[in-house]
């Protein structure tokens, strides 16, 4: 199902009270899905992209004192929609500031595929619960106040939804040199 749908499933089954504070973010929802039928695959440098995405977030991890690393090996080009390629970087940074106060964002290529990583030092994520995180309208941490600004449970969706619309997958796991989460990302080249 295309992101639009999964929105509209999930606020179904959550009700509208719950939605309310979801109702900017729905715009932004919407045109994933627009965007993932009218995608145009371009050439580009995925290293240089990832190092202006890195360099366009460190204010925001200086602010938050997290410790940002990066491996970026030169790669050659890929072939992807590069904007929406950055809308899920972003998030996944985002996500990394929020929960750790150490995070490390890695790039490597294979045959076909180009693989970006970031994960961070922060709690983690169960793994019984990771499938749950992909999901539209979750957040795990209750305690949480969903009326201040720390998303509603969308972010990971939509890079979900992104991924899938370019042939590639969003996958959550331990992170091996943090002890945190690892979202890696992969789409063919």
């Amino acid at each position: 199902p295309t992101a639009a749908t999964r929105v509209i499933g999930a606020l179904q089954s959550i009700g509208a009270p719950a939605a309310r504070p979801a109702a900017p973010v729905l715009a932004e929802v919407a045109a994933s899905d627009r965007s993932e039928r009218t995608a145009t695959a371009a050439a580009f440098d995925p290293t240089a992209l990832l190092r202006e995405i890195a360099d366009a977030a460190r204010p925001q991890m200086d602010a938050a004192g997290t410790t940002f690393e990066c491996d970026l090996p030169p790669l050659g080009p890929a072939s992807t929609d590069a904007t929406r390629l950055r809308q899920i970087i972003d998030n996944l940074l985002s996500n990394g500031v929020r929960h750790g106060a150490r995070v490390v964002a890695s790039l490597r290529a294979g045959r076909g595929w180009v693989e970006i990583a970031v994960e961070d030092d922060g709690p983690g994520i169960p793994a019984a619960d990771r499938e749950r995180a992909l999901r539209p309208f979750t957040r795990l941490d209750a305690s949480r106040n969903q009326d201040l600004g720390e998303g509603v449970g969308l972010g990971l969706a939509i890079a979900l939804d992104i991924a899938r619309g370019h042939g590639g997958t969003l996958e959550l796991e331990d992170a091996p040199r943090l002890g945190g989460l690892r979202a890696v990302l992969r789409l063919p080249r």
